[in-house]
């Protein structure tokens, strides 16, 4: 009897900042994770990553540098500063030889253009992720040295020799704003984790758990958020708690200051960061995420709220729309402040019966977003 011939794996190589068992960059890890289990039974994943993780000055502990470490879906290499040159990462790509190179970042010198660099040189299909960088939200954070940056990128045509992962339609615009209209793009947007259940959680009328889970910096609005909670009105009983690592002191000293001016009915915790896998004893606790961000190619942390049952409050510089209407919370324009406000004492008002209505529609948004089979698909025609 003839066998049927199984093809043969193809080989990926991720160049990405920050990867597990680091929790603190959020977002670009669980891109990564995700795209690693969703497709790891027909690709062999090369991962190589810092040796640290965001804002650490200490190497993890426990763990061979420099080095490829085997674990059951991917081989990972974990890099000291001194290992991310030019001719580190040449042998690199020579040794693995992948079928595809992908880069999880646009601004990052050490994990996008230096890898981009050789692997032009070598004429390797590059794809690029540029997570949300080239929103305009993104781009008026630091402007001087962004622009610098994709100025010499596009002088130096590295814009010509990838391929860009877009991962929403608004993003595929924001490329071509910048890169121009002829530029190579591919849509597949970002794997979702899978929902493990659904949790009912009390809540009371007129009382509301709030959370806010990203880095602390400009981008992420933490501020925009407390200023939200601020104007809520008295009769309200806000518990507001804060998840996730300071990326810039000067932005968090600001937020303290306006966290200290915050009226009697507002409590507030800063829980710092919290492992990925602690997150789920929190967030069962919580009822709404509010998130007025000035720009996300995706926003890992709304699909986990989802998964979680929370609704969401965040604002329209997102791929999500039309929220209300699918009962899955409100996206909200940044210039009308005042209903960021009004949301949230909205979702205060609920009864347990109103929660418990959206809190499982949320869910289920959630659970079906992971069943789509077209979303994996994409992202594996993206890397052939």
């Amino acid at each position: 009897m003839n066998q049927k011939k199984v093809p043969p794996k193809s080989s990926v190589l991720i160049f990405v900042d920050w990867y597990l068992p680091g929790y603190k960059a959020g977002g670009p890890i669980q891109s990564i994770k995700n795209i690693v289990a969703q497709l790891a039974t027909e690709t062999n994943f090369y991962i190589v990553t810092s040796d640290r993780d965001l804002g650490d000055t200490e190497a993890y502990p426990n763990l061979a540098l420099n080095e490829w470490i085997k674990t059951e879906t991917y081989s990972i290499l974990y890099t000291s500063p001194e290992k991310r040159k030019k001719g580190d990462y040449k042998k690199i790509i020579q040794d693995i030889n992948p079928n595809a190179i992908y880069l999880n970042s646009m601004f990052s010198i050490s994990f996008s253009l230096i890898p981009l660099l050789v692997a032009k040189s070598l004429m390797k299909k590059t794809i690029l992720a540029p997570r949300g960088m080239l929103g305009s939200g993104a781009l008026s954070l630091k402007p001087i040295k962004k622009k610098t940056y994709l100025a010499l990128f596009i002088l130096f045509r590295l814009d010509k020799s990838i391929i860009f992962h877009a991962t929403a339609k608004e993003e595929i615009e924001e490329i071509k704003r910048v890169f121009g209209l002829d530029t190579k793009i591919k849509l597949a947007s970002n794997l979702p984790g899978i929902p493990l259940g659904y949790t009912s959680r009390n809540k009371e009328k007129n009382t509301l758990n709030v959370f806010f889970l990203s880095r602390i910096n400009e981008k992420k609005n933490l501020l925009g958020a407390i200023e939200a909670l601020q104007n809520v009105n008295s009769t309200h009983k806000i518990n507001f708690t804060i998840i996730g690592p300071v990326d810039g002191e000067a932005y968090w000293k600001k937020c303290q200051l306006a966290i200290s001016q915050l009226k009697d009915n507002i409590q507030y915790t800063y829980l710092g960061a919290v492992a990925n896998t602690d997150l789920k004893e929190i967030l069962l606790s919580q009822h709404v995420l509010l998130l007025p961000t000035l720009n996300e190619n995706y926003g890992h942390v709304i699909m986990e709220s989802w998964q979680y049952g929370c609704p969401v409050i965040i604002s329209d510089q997102t791929p999500w729309k039309n929220l209300q209407i699918q009962h899955l919370g409100h996206e909200i324009a940044l210039e009308d402040a005042s209903n960021f406000t009004k949301a949230l004492e909205r979702f205060s008002s609920y009864t347990q019966e109103e929660f418990d209505f959206i809190s499982l529609k949320s869910y289920e948004y959630a659970l079906n977003y992971s069943k789509n089979l077209n979303v994996v698909k994409d992202t594996r025609l993206l890397l052939i």
